[in-house]
C-alpha cells in the first residue's frame, strides 16, 4: 500500500509541476495550492522513494515515434497525439524490484483524472498503444512493463524471484 500512495502522491506532485489545471472542477484533484509550475524537463530530477526518472521530455505533437509494438496487430495512429510531457523512470520497492514505467501528462487541457492502462498475458512491457486513447482523451496516463521484460505467456522471469511475482501481481501497478 506505501507505493501506491507514494506513486500517487509522485502523480500529484508531477501534475502540480507541470502547472496542470483540470478543465473541470468535477471529481478534480484540488491542485490549488500547487507550487509554480515547472518544465517538464524539470519533472527529471524529481525526488521520489525507491523510484529513478530516466527521462522527462516534451513531445511535440504528432512526433512521438513508438517502439516494436509489444502485441502483434496495427496501432494507433500516433501522428494524431496531441503534445504531452513522456516521463520514463524504474520503481525499485525492493532489491529484486525494477519496474520500468511511462508516464504522459498532456500539455494542453487535462481532465483532472489519472489513468493506469494494463498489458495482457504476462505482460513484460510497455504497452504504448494503451496510452493513445487515455491521452488523447485529456487524462494523466501510466503504463508498466510490472516489473520484468518478456512475452506474453513467458512466466520463466518469475521463477527463484518471488519479488518479481509481486511486482507483477499486484505492486507494478499500484
Amino acid at each position: 500500500m506505501r507505493l501506491r500512495v507514494l506513486s500517487m502522491t509522485a502523480l500529484a506532485a508531477a501534475l502540480a509541476a507541470c502547472g496542470q489545471q483540470p478543465s473541470s472542477s468535477t471529481d478534480a484533484p484540488d491542485v490549488a495550492a500547487a507550487p509554480a509550475p515547472v518544465r517538464c524537463e524539470a519533472l527529471a530530477s524529481l525526488a521520489i522513494a525507491n523510484t529513478t526518472i530516466a527521462s522527462a521530455a516534451v513531445v511535440a505533437a504528432g512526433a512521438f515515434q513508438a517502439p516494436a509494438a509489444a502485441f502483434p496487430g496495427p496501432g494507433p495512429d500516433y501522428s494524431r497525439l496531441p503534445a504531452f510531457c513522456r516521463v520514463t523512470g524504474s520503481i525499485h520497492p525492493t532489491a529484486d524490484s525494477d519496474i520500468r514505467f511511462e508516464l504522459w501528462l498532456p500539455e494542453g487541457p487535462w481532465n483532472g483524472r489519472f489513468m493506469q492502462t494494463g498489458n495482457g498475458g504476462a505482460a513484460g512491457s510497455i504497452v504504448h498503444a494503451s496510452l493513445f486513447d487515455p491521452l488523447v482523451s485529456g487524462y494523466a496516463v501510466a503504463n508498466t512493463d510490472t516489473g520484468h521484460e518478456g512475452g506474453g505467456g513467458d512466466f520463466e522471469w518469475a521463477v527463484g524471484h518471488p519479488e518479481k511475482l509481486v511486482d507483477y501481481q499486484y505492486r507494478a501497478v499500484h
